[in-house]
């Protein structure tokens, strides 16, 4: 996912360097950093699970300055509708940024459900045929 968001970023912006991870020393201005925040993985069934998850795009001006960070949050709001990874496309909700010590957080959450098997695979039941005898609670004794 990480990669998937570094991916967009440099496409739309090939001068700015994009950091996967913090860098302590030799960080070149203007740049990106990309962190994903798993917030909850809940596990539904065996080959179920639900993730929630957010991304914080972290964003280093040449300027420093606060109109610069302002325009890149507009430019970054428009990039970021879905996020594609892995075959799967999932929106993105909640988008929302703040300015922390001149550096940009441009965050929006995922929220998705991973299945194990796809739903095509699974046979189905066969036909089902539902008599009045079936839905009577009186035959249930």
């Amino acid at each position: 996912i990480r990669n998937s968001v570094m991916s967009v970023l440099k496409s739309h912006f090939p001068n700015h360097k994009i950091y996967g991870e913090k860098v302590i020393q030799g960080l070149k201005r203007p740049c990106f950093f990309v962190d994903l925040i798993p917030v909850d993985i809940v596990i539904i069934g065996p080959d179920v699970q639900e993730h929630s998850m957010f991304i914080d795009i972290q964003y280093m001006s040449a300027e420093d300055t606060k109109e610069k960070n302002l325009e890149m949050a507009s430019e970054i709001g428009q990039l970021f509708t879905y996020v594609n990874f892995n075959g799967l496309t999932v929106k993105v909700s909640n988008k929302r940024f703040e300015i922390i010590d001149g550096i940009l957080h441009y965050l929006f959450d995922l929220d998705f459900t991973l299945f194990g098997k796809q739903i095509e695979d699974i046979p189905l039941i066969g036909d089902v045929n539902i008599t009045k005898e079936v839905l009577s609670w009186g035959s249930l004794k």
